[in-house]
Protein backbone atom coordinates (compact mmCIF):
# COMPACT_ATOMS: atom_id res chain seq x y z
CA UNK A 1 0.00 0.00 0.00
CA UNK A 2 2.70 2.53 1.04
CA UNK A 3 6.35 2.27 -0.01
CA UNK A 4 7.70 3.32 3.37
CA UNK A 5 6.82 5.05 6.62
CA UNK A 6 7.59 8.52 5.28
CA UNK A 7 5.03 8.11 2.48
CA UNK A 8 2.39 6.98 4.96
CA UNK A 9 3.24 9.83 7.34
CA UNK A 10 2.99 12.36 4.54
CA UNK A 11 -0.38 10.94 3.44
CA UNK A 12 -1.69 11.15 6.97
CA UNK A 13 -0.35 14.66 7.61
CA UNK A 14 -1.58 16.12 4.33
CA UNK A 15 -4.88 14.27 3.79
CA UNK A 16 -5.54 12.67 7.20
CA UNK A 17 -5.62 9.40 5.24
CA UNK A 18 -6.93 6.77 7.68
CA UNK A 19 -5.47 3.95 5.59
CA UNK A 20 -2.03 5.54 6.12
CA UNK A 21 -2.62 5.60 9.86
CA UNK A 22 -3.71 1.94 9.83
CA UNK A 23 -0.65 1.04 7.74
CA UNK A 24 1.71 2.78 10.21
CA UNK A 25 0.11 1.06 13.19
CA UNK A 26 0.03 -2.34 11.50
CA UNK A 27 3.62 -2.07 10.25
CA UNK A 28 5.19 -0.79 13.45
CA UNK A 29 3.08 -2.59 16.09
CA UNK A 30 5.47 -5.59 16.35
CA UNK A 31 8.40 -3.24 17.06
CA UNK A 32 6.43 -1.40 19.76
CA UNK A 33 5.11 -4.61 21.35
CA UNK A 34 8.61 -6.10 21.42
CA UNK A 35 9.95 -3.02 23.15
CA UNK A 36 7.03 -2.99 25.60
CA UNK A 37 7.73 -6.62 26.54
CA UNK A 38 11.40 -5.82 27.12
CA UNK A 39 10.33 -2.94 29.38
CA UNK A 40 8.25 -5.36 31.45
CA UNK A 41 4.75 -4.49 30.28
CA UNK A 42 2.33 -7.11 31.62
CA UNK A 43 0.70 -9.20 28.88
CA UNK A 44 -2.75 -7.87 29.77
CA UNK A 45 -1.49 -4.29 29.31
CA UNK A 46 0.20 -4.71 25.90
CA UNK A 47 -2.75 -3.33 23.94
CA UNK A 48 -2.92 -0.35 26.30
CA UNK A 49 0.77 0.31 25.69
CA UNK A 50 0.28 0.03 21.95
CA UNK A 51 -2.64 2.45 22.04
CA UNK A 52 -0.77 4.96 24.23
CA UNK A 53 2.34 4.87 22.05
CA UNK A 54 0.44 5.43 18.82
CA UNK A 55 -1.67 8.17 20.36
CA UNK A 56 1.59 9.95 21.18
CA UNK A 57 3.00 9.16 17.74
CA UNK A 58 0.10 10.75 15.88
CA UNK A 59 0.11 13.72 18.23
CA UNK A 60 3.85 14.29 17.61
CA UNK A 61 3.95 13.52 13.87
CA UNK A 62 3.52 17.16 12.78
CA UNK A 63 6.83 17.94 14.53
CA UNK A 64 8.69 14.96 13.03
CA UNK A 65 11.64 15.71 10.75
CA UNK A 66 10.92 13.53 7.72
CA UNK A 67 14.58 13.65 6.68
CA UNK A 68 15.39 11.46 9.69
CA UNK A 69 14.52 7.74 9.86
CA UNK A 70 11.17 6.99 11.47
CA UNK A 71 12.04 3.74 13.29
CA UNK A 72 14.63 5.21 15.72
CA UNK A 73 12.29 8.10 16.51
CA UNK A 74 9.46 5.65 17.17
CA UNK A 75 11.74 3.53 19.37
CA UNK A 76 12.65 6.51 21.56
CA UNK A 77 9.02 7.60 21.82
CA UNK A 78 7.90 4.04 22.67
CA UNK A 79 10.69 3.62 25.23
CA UNK A 80 9.75 6.89 26.95
CA UNK A 81 6.07 5.96 26.91
CA UNK A 82 6.78 2.52 28.39
CA UNK A 83 8.92 4.12 31.08
CA UNK A 84 6.12 6.53 32.03
CA UNK A 85 3.52 3.77 32.01
CA UNK A 86 5.71 1.52 34.13
CA UNK A 87 6.13 4.27 36.73
CA UNK A 88 2.35 4.76 36.70
CA UNK A 89 1.73 1.01 37.14
CA UNK A 90 4.24 0.79 39.98
CA UNK A 91 2.68 3.76 41.74
CA UNK A 92 -0.83 2.39 41.25
CA UNK A 93 0.26 -1.03 42.52
CA UNK A 94 1.77 0.50 45.65
CA UNK A 95 -1.38 2.51 46.26
CA UNK A 96 -3.62 -0.52 45.81
CA UNK A 97 -1.40 -2.49 48.21
CA UNK A 98 -1.94 0.26 50.78
CA UNK A 99 -5.71 0.27 50.44
CA UNK A 100 -6.25 -3.49 50.18
CA UNK A 101 -5.23 -4.05 53.76
CA UNK A 102 -7.58 -1.84 55.79
CA UNK A 103 -5.78 -2.67 59.04
CA UNK A 104 -2.53 -1.29 57.65
CA UNK A 105 -1.71 2.13 59.02
CA UNK A 106 -1.30 4.60 56.16
CA UNK A 107 1.82 6.05 57.79
CA UNK A 108 3.60 2.71 57.46
CA UNK A 109 2.88 2.43 53.74
CA UNK A 110 5.68 4.16 51.90
CA UNK A 111 5.05 5.15 48.31
CA UNK A 112 8.68 6.04 47.70
CA UNK A 113 11.51 6.53 50.11
CA UNK A 114 14.33 9.03 49.68
CA UNK A 115 16.71 6.40 48.28
CA UNK A 116 14.21 5.58 45.51
CA UNK A 117 14.05 9.26 44.54
CA UNK A 118 17.86 9.42 44.32
CA UNK A 119 17.91 6.26 42.22
CA UNK A 120 15.30 7.70 39.86
CA UNK A 121 17.27 10.93 39.48
CA UNK A 122 20.53 9.04 38.92
CA UNK A 123 18.83 6.79 36.38
CA UNK A 124 17.44 9.80 34.51
CA UNK A 125 20.87 11.45 34.53
CA UNK A 126 22.41 8.28 33.05
CA UNK A 127 19.67 8.20 30.41
CA UNK A 128 20.32 11.85 29.55
CA UNK A 129 24.06 11.12 29.21
CA UNK A 130 23.32 8.15 26.97
CA UNK A 131 20.94 10.21 24.81
CA UNK A 132 23.54 12.96 24.39
CA UNK A 133 26.30 10.44 23.63
CA UNK A 134 24.04 8.77 21.03
CA UNK A 135 23.52 12.15 19.34
CA UNK A 136 27.30 12.46 18.98
CA UNK A 137 27.52 9.20 17.00
CA UNK A 138 27.27 9.20 13.21
CA UNK A 139 23.83 8.31 11.80
CA UNK A 140 25.04 4.92 10.50
CA UNK A 141 26.24 3.94 13.98
CA UNK A 142 22.97 5.05 15.61
CA UNK A 143 21.01 3.08 13.02
CA UNK A 144 23.10 -0.03 13.64
CA UNK A 145 22.57 0.22 17.42
CA UNK A 146 18.86 0.78 16.86
CA UNK A 147 18.60 -2.35 14.72
CA UNK A 148 20.41 -4.39 17.38
CA UNK A 149 18.91 -2.99 20.58
CA UNK A 150 15.86 -0.97 19.55
CA UNK A 151 14.32 -3.45 17.12
CA UNK A 152 15.96 -6.55 18.64
CA UNK A 153 17.34 -7.85 15.37
CA UNK A 154 20.04 -10.50 15.44
CA UNK A 155 23.52 -9.95 14.06
CA UNK A 156 22.80 -12.23 11.13
CA UNK A 157 19.58 -10.36 10.27
CA UNK A 158 21.44 -7.06 10.32
CA UNK A 159 24.29 -8.54 8.26
CA UNK A 160 21.84 -9.79 5.63
CA UNK A 161 20.10 -6.42 5.46
CA UNK A 162 23.40 -4.57 5.15
CA UNK A 163 25.05 -7.05 2.80
CA UNK A 164 28.00 -7.73 5.10
CA UNK A 165 29.12 -10.66 7.24
CA UNK A 166 27.80 -11.29 10.75
CA UNK A 167 31.36 -10.89 12.04
CA UNK A 168 31.53 -7.41 10.56
CA UNK A 169 28.31 -6.50 12.36
CA UNK A 170 29.62 -7.86 15.68
CA UNK A 171 32.91 -5.96 15.36
CA UNK A 172 31.09 -2.77 14.32
CA UNK A 173 28.71 -2.94 17.26
CA UNK A 174 31.60 -3.65 19.63
CA UNK A 175 33.49 -0.60 18.34
CA UNK A 176 30.39 1.61 18.44
CA UNK A 177 29.68 0.58 22.03
CA UNK A 178 33.29 1.34 22.94
CA UNK A 179 33.01 4.82 21.36
CA UNK A 180 29.70 5.33 23.12
CA UNK A 181 31.27 4.41 26.48
CA UNK A 182 34.11 6.85 25.87
CA UNK A 183 31.68 9.61 24.91
CA UNK A 184 29.61 8.98 28.05
CA UNK A 185 32.78 9.19 30.17
CA UNK A 186 33.75 12.42 28.44
CA UNK A 187 30.31 13.94 28.96
CA UNK A 188 30.10 12.89 32.59
CA UNK A 189 33.43 14.62 33.31
CA UNK A 190 32.22 17.96 31.92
Amino acid sequence: MFADSNNAISAWLVHRDQSAARWLVHTHSPQVLSLARRWGAPAEMEQDVLQEVFMRVFKALPRLDLTQPFAPWLTVLARNTCSKLRRRWCHRHRLSACFENAALDVDTCELADERDAHQIIASQERQDLLDEAMRQLPERDRSLLNLQYGEGRSGSEIATAMGVSAGTVRVSIHRIRHRLTQEISRLSNL
